[in-house]
């Protein structure tokens, strides 16, 4: 198989997959030629990205189960309606969360992105805070706000530039600085940055080569 069928075979896949979870969220399914009631509680999304000449795409599927009927009745008749299966899941979790108290119990989610938002004083009364709602509401809209982890920070120590924000990713490991970030230009740094991989070089700051240090003579 050449290059290009291969390439358009892939193109194929994605494509089939993207249908499939625009099927899954319009509630109506299309399985045989037949239209397949899908419930409510299902969810999904689906994304590609074009990274550095890789693409990728991921593929969420979530739903909702119910325990077992009875499964929150008192008593003895309420142990014996668990089935097996989810008792012995349920005493394996007691087991693990108590086998974890000696050491560390949590796990860094991971992530594509990592985003810093100035809060301080001057970055504060310049719009930061909005700045941070709208970089939220831009992620959540095009369904990658699971893939970027969002702090704020006290100082940046650019303060006369605010609002400041810093991304970090795989672009540029040393993080890209946005200064003076205004609301109307974030949903250009989600779209080219956060999605893309590719900083916006109009909007991000200038970089100060550092000093060469001096050697001493012995």
């Amino acid at each position: 198989m050449g290059e290009r069928e291969s390439e358009t075979r892939r193109e194929e896949l994605v494509g089939w997959l993207e249908e499939l979870a625009r099927q899954l969220e319009s509630g109506t399914l299309m399985i045989g030629g037949e239209n397949v009631g899908v419930p409510e509680k299902v969810q999904s999304r689906a994304k590609t990205k074009n990274k550095k000449g890789r693409r990728s795409l991921k593929l969420q599927i979530e739903w909702e189960t119910k325990p077992p009927k009875g499964a929150y009745k008192k008593g003895k008749k309420a142990a014996e309606a668990v089935p097996d299966e989810l008792r012995k899941a349920g005493q394996e979790l007691r087991e693990e969360e108590a086998g974890a108290k000696n050491g560390p119990t949590a796990k860094v989610r991971d992530c594509d992105s990592h985003v810093l938002v100035c809060t301080g004083g001057d970055c504060k009364k310049r719009g930061s805070r909005g700045v941070r709602k709208v970089l939220r509401e831009e992620l959540r809209a095009s369904g990658t706000l699971g893939d970027v982890r969002i702090d704020t920070v006290d100082c940046l120590g650019l303060c006369e530039h605010g609002p400041n924000v810093v991304v970090y990713d795989g672009a540029e490991p040393k993080g890209t600085w946005y200064l003076g970030l205004k609301e109307s230009e974030i949903p250009e740094i989600v779209d080219q940055h956060l999605e893309g991989g590719a900083p916006v070089e109009r909007l991000a700051a200038d970089r100060r080569p550092r000093k060469a240090k001096k050697i001493r003579k012995s």
